[in-house]
């Protein structure tokens, strides 16, 4: 049984999702002994950051504009 979502509820589970990636690639940050593939992951951790921020205002802009 499938159900509907809403862009709200789609923008919301995207920004779980980037939270969980941003966990994983800190995580794998810590675990790693290469010095330089340390760095990226703490980079990817960064971007997934930025791209929780663009989810949280896209949903924000959907909220006001649903309430308008």
């Amino acid at each position: 049984m499938a159900s509907e979502l809403n862009g709200y509820q789609v923008l919301e589970i995207a920004e779980k999702m980037e939270r969980n990636a941003a966990k994983f690639y800190r995580k794998a940050a810590g675990l790693c002994d290469d010095p330089q593939l340390c760095k990226l992951f703490a980079e990817l951790a960064q971007w997934e950051k930025r791209h929780i921020q663009v989810f949280a205002e896209m949903r924000e802009r959907l909220s006001e504009h649903t309430w308008e």
